[in-house]
């Protein structure tokens, strides 16, 4: 029988969804049932708290699920707020629900509870002290089982799911383009972009049009017909269409392998999906669905798509403006273009904004550059003739003394202000010599605070025009001076120096224009 103490204070209550429970849900909504595992857990959390008189402090609730602690940001909440010392108790389902992952998690968890002194309660076996040697032994022992369940877990719905797969069922996130997936059966069924799968498998292998990708994608936006995502058809959608096995009325599952790995930049584990060969995949038994082309066919698109590679000329950088130009009209990244007839151009994918030679751009943006430093040469001259004459006022550290003295005299004042109100009280001063006081104290206050303000405003333009003279108009003079005499990746480099990114628009038979955000600060 398990053993609930009377009374805790500061308890939170802790819920989280299972494998098993998600796969509940999903299974109870294929019936056209309503089951809410995390609903049916506070209730029965609840119900313990109120038998037993506990004070919740609050509820935490963890929205996914995941193996390690680091990818579920209530648990993470959770810790933090037990060595802040905001809980006295932790209250859940069942030990299984903080962690099942390795035992790293198992350890900071149980280390949390320990050095926190909190207290664990569960609905299935109550309370567990885990500053006792019987309770730490009991968790770290159900830590053991609940790994072993959930591996088995995980290669149980693995299984299940590939059987589903051969059986013609189809058990992914979201159904291809051009099928929709009838609720009861999971059977893929045609819909009305069923038409336009095929239209673009019959125009990319019509030897008379011949059709790449890229232009299969332009002739779809033209026709103002919507992408899979919703947005413009671009080179990258047409391909994982024609790429895409399940078009053959096969299902297959199994085409990626999942590596786990650590990664040193952001301290956490991650994992990696790696492509696997076609002739390991695992098929359907049978054609499961209506197909828009036959396994041959596929191979035939397949084959005509090696045929299509790009050679790769060189592995070096081609593009100085990498990484910089973006589209005004959809705010993409824009590309660069060659082919063999002309220079390399700057498009992109949207084909909403003209094309334009590179070079042509680039030139303009060291242009642009030049005009730009000109004139915030110009600024910063204006500022530093504003600025007072006196060698004293345009020192940095003379201002600061003047602020630093400034403010003790505010300081000062404001003790006199308080003293004025105890003296009223101690009779020292009368109603009429208390207020005039007072007003001639806050007159003063108020002009040392604006003495105050106007000198850190000329703290501030005295280190604009430092920062400038010393570092931005030196930076931006050696980037134009060293630009011509760089290669393409130096280019790339030495413009990213001064550039957040150049936005490009262009209508159709007008010049280009460029919108430059440099990175410097706006001058007071």
């Amino acid at each position: 029988m398990p053993y609930y103490p009377e009374g805790l204070q500061d308890v939170v209550i802790y819920l989280r969804k299972s494998r098993e429970d998600i796969q509940a849900e999903r299974e109870a909504k294929k019936r056209g049932e309503s089951y809410d595992t995390l609903a049916r857990h506070r209730r029965e959390l609840l119900d313990i708290a109120h038998r037993f008189n506990f004070t919740i402090l609050d509820i935490l609730e963890e929205v996914k699920s995941g193996e390690r602690i680091d990818g579920r940001p209530e648990m993470m909440k959770l810790l933090d707020n037990m060595y802040k010392g905001m809980y006295k108790a932790v209250l859940c389902i069942d030990t299984s629900r903080l962690s099942r992952g390795g035992l790293k998690d198992q350890g900071e968890i149980i280390e949390a509870f320990q050095v926190t002194e909190t207290l664990l309660v569960t609905a299935y076996e109550g309370l567990i002290d885990l500053e006792t040697e019987e309770g730490e032994s009991s968790l770290e022992m159900r830590g053991f089982v609940n790994r072993q369940v959930l591996k088995y877990t995980k290669k149980n719905l693995h299984a299940g799911r590939v059987r589903s797969v051969k059986e013609g069922r189809y058990v992914f996130t979201r159904p291809p383009y051009g099928y929709d997936v009838e609720p009861k059966t999971l059977r893929l069924i045609p819909n009305e972009n069923f038409k336009i799968v095929k239209m673009i498998k019959e125009w990319y292998m019509d030897e008379q049009l011949n059709l790449g990708t890229g232009l299969i994608a332009t002739r779809l936006n033209e026709m103002s017909i919507p992408s899979p995502s919703g947005d413009i058809w671009t080179h990258h959608s047409v391909i994982t269409i024609l790429k895409n096995v399940h078009y053959t009325g096969y299902l297959a599952i199994g085409k990626k392998k999942r590596r786990k790995y650590f990664d040193n930049e952001s301290g956490k584990q991650r994992e990696k999906a790696r492509p696997v060969p076609a002739d390991q995949w695992q098929l359907s038994r049978n054609q499961a669905h209506d197909a828009a082309w036959t396994w041959d066919e596929r191979e035939q698109i397949l084959g005509k798509m090696r045929g299509n590679l790009p050679v790769k000329q060189s592995y070096e950088l081609q593009n100085p403006l990498a990484g910089l130009i973006k589209c005004g009209s959809c705010g993409r990244m824009m590309r660069r273009k060659t082919n063999l007839r002309t220079p390399a151009l700057v498009s992109c994918v949207c084909k909403k904004n003209s094309a334009t030679y590179l070079h042509l751009v680039e030139e303009k943006i060291l242009q642009e550059l030049t005009h730009w430093l000109e004139n915030y040469t110009v600024a910063v001259q204006e500022i530093q003739d504003f600025l007072p004459k006196h060698e004293e006022t345009n020192d940095v550290t003379a201002i600061k003394t003047i602020i630093s003295q400034k403010a003790t005299r505010l300081e000062q004042l404001e003790k006199q202000n308080a003293r004025t109100h105890e003296l009223l009280e101690l009779g020292a001063y009368d109603l009429e010599t208390y207020r005039e006081r007072k007003k001639a104290i806050l007159e003063e206050m108020n002009k040392w605070r604006e003495e105050i303000a106007a000198a850190q405003a000329e703290l501030g333009r005295v280190n604009q025009v430092r920062e400038a003279r010393q570092e931005i108009i030196p930076t931006v003079v050696r980037v134009l001076e060293t630009y011509q005499k760089a290669n393409v990746k130096q280019k790339n480099v030495l413009l990213k120096q001064v550039l957040e990114e150049v936005v490009y628009t262009r209508e159709k038979k007008k010049d280009f224009r460029l919108t430059l955000y440099i990175k410097v600060p706006e001058l007071a």
